[in-house]
C-alpha cells in the first residue's frame, strides 16, 4: 500500500528529507527542516528555516518562479529538469544556483535579484540558453560552471566578478572566441581549446 505522506507534516524535528509525491503535502510546519529534496513545494509553501533545496521535475507556473514564496533562509538551491525561461522570482539571498537539463531556459534575467549574494553558478545541459548578460550584475560570484549550454558570448560578462576563483566550460563556448580574461582566474577548465585557436 501507498505510504500516508500527511503524517510527515507532525515529524518536527526534521532536519532532512527527500520526498517524491503526486499529492501535496504541508510542509509549512517543518521549522527544523535543513534540506529538502522533492518534486513538490507543499500546500501552505516552503519550510520557513530551509537552507538548501533541490526541485526535481518541477513545473513553474509560466516559466518563472514569481509565484514560489522561497524562504529567506534559502542558501542553497537547485533545479533539475525543469521548464524555466528565465530566472524571475530567484531568491535574493541566494549563494549557490544549479540549473540542471532546463530545456526551455534561454535566459538568466532575473539573476541580477541575488547579485548581492550569489557566489556559485552551474548550469547543465540547458541548450536554449544564450543570454548571459546578467552575470555582469554579480560581483561576487566566485565559481561558474557551465556545462553543455548554450554558448556565451563573451567573458567579459565576468569582469565584474572580481572574486572568481573557479570557471569551467564543457562544451559550452566563448563566442568572441577571446579567452584572454580567463587567465586572471586561478582555476579555469574549458574544453576544446583547437576551437580557440581558430
Amino acid at each position: 500500500s501507498d505510504f500516508d505522506c500527511s503524517v510527515i507534516s507532525g515529524m518536527k524535528q526534521l532536519s532532512y528529507l527527500q520526498i517524491e509525491t503526486k499529492t501535496s503535502i504541508d510542509l509549512s510546519q517543518l521549522n527544523n527542516l535543513n534540506t529538502l529534496i522533492t518534486n513538490d513545494i507543499g500546500t501552505k509553501g516552503l519550510p520557513p528555516n530551509i537552507q538548501r533545496l533541490h526541485l526535481e521535475d518541477l513545473i513553474f507556473q509560466n516559466g518563472n518562479m514569481k509565484r514560489v514564496c522561497f524562504p529567506t533562509s534559502l542558501k542553497y538551491l537547485e533545479i533539475n529538469r525543469t521548464n524555466l525561461t528565465c530566472l524571475y522570482g530567484i531568491p535574493s539571498n541566494l549563494q549557490h544556483l544549479g540549473i540542471y537539463y532546463g530545456r526551455k531556459l534561454m535566459s538568466l534575467d532575473g539573476l541580477n535579484s541575488a547579485m548581492n549574494s550569489i557566489e556559485e553558478l552551474e548550469i547543465s545541459h540547458c541548450p536554449q540558453l544564450t543570454d548571459y548578460s546578467h552575470l555582469k550584475y554579480c560581483c561576487h560570484l566566485q565559481k561558474i560552471i557551465l556545462i553543455k549550454s548554450g554558448n556565451i558570448s563573451s567573458l567579459s560578462l565576468l569582469e565584474n566578478a572580481k572574486e572568481l576563483k573557479h570557471l569551467t566550460l564543457s562544451g559550452t563556448y566563448v563566442t568572441d572566441k577571446n579567452l584572454h580574461y580567463s587567465k586572471t582566474i586561478p582555476y579555469t577548465y574549458i574544453t576544446n581549446r583547437k576551437y580557440y585557436e581558430k
